[in-house]
């Protein structure tokens, strides 16, 4: 039989202090703070998501990190183990909220990390996995449209004020929009670029689209419908104005929350 000691209360300080400094590097979007106390073959099981080693932890960290700020209590329920492994089990409470502009969004639920004693004493997270309290919203249901439209809204408000944040707000990591005439765009930061220099810089902008069918299908929705687009160009020559019609792809994102992932559109007009 293979028996081991408990843990002592130095042992529970120490996984203590380590859990405080994550938290802190959490709220600095410190990402090399948040993987100092993680051992390296760290996996992390979030819900509805499949399981996560550093290097993929690391990119949902950035992708967090780039669209929201973050505000996380987590609360140690009990400590198990002995030897060189630690269970603990801890509730949290959680608020992202978005960088550019919109409510936050909240969550709550429980989690529990197993920790390693490493060969220097010190103590390392080798797992981690947690669910929400939050129910999940169903899939193809009236709250799923409603905030895509929302989604869409803010999209056209963010695009009408020349809002670069505010439009960034409304994409998800992967966005990738395939303008007329012009190569693709991907990346939230090429996005960013090319809506200030091809939008925000020479014209003052007016957009307005509807959604002639919206079809959720899981976690992926696709719209499209007509849209009506006047730029004013900001040296006072006369303004331009485009009918035309999009297709949108909508995917759900960590916390329930909607964003444009695939954008393309064109002009009902012949070329010039």
């Amino acid at each position: 039989m293979l028996t081991a000691d408990a843990l002592s209360q130095s042992d529970l300080a120490a996984i203590a202090r380590v859990r405080d400094a994550w938290l802190r590097a959490i709220h600095a979007d410190d990402l090399a703070g948040l993987e100092a106390p993680t051992t390296d073959d760290f996996v992390v099981l979030p819900p509805n998501e499949k399981a996560q080693g550093r290097s993929e932890q690391r990119e949902s960290h950035r992708a967090r990190m780039s669209q929201f700020h973050t505000r996380l209590n987590m609360k140690s329920e009990e400590v198990l183990g002995g030897g060189i492994w630690a269970i603990e089990r801890m509730s949290y409470t959680m608020e992202l909220v978005p960088r550019a502009s919109g409510p936050a969004l909240s969550d709550s639920g429980n989690c529990l990390w197993t920790w390693q004693r490493q060969s220097d004493g010190s103590w390392k997270v080798a797992r981690a996995i947690w669910n929400s309290d939050v129910p999940l919203a169903a899939a193809g249901s009236e709250a799923d449209a409603a905030a895509i439209r929302r989604v869409a809204d803010d999209y056209t408000v963010a695009i009408n004020a020349g809002s670069v944040d505010g439009l960034a707000a409304t994409v998800a990591p992967d966005i990738v929009v395939m303008p007329p005439d012009a190569p693709l765009v991907s990346g939230v930061a090429a996005v960013r670029e090319w809506f200030k220099t091809q939008f925000v810089d020479p014209f003052r902008v007016n957009l307005t689209f509807t959604f002639t069918e919206l079809d959720l299908h899981g976690d992926v929705a696709i719209a499209y419908g007509p849209f009506q687009l006047t730029l004013t160009p900001r040296d006072g020559s006369a303004a331009i104005r485009i009918t035309g019609k999009y297709i949108d792809v909508y995917r759900r994102q960590p916390g329930a929350s909607w964003k444009f992932s695939r954008v393309i559109f064109n002009s009902d007009a012949p070329a010039a």
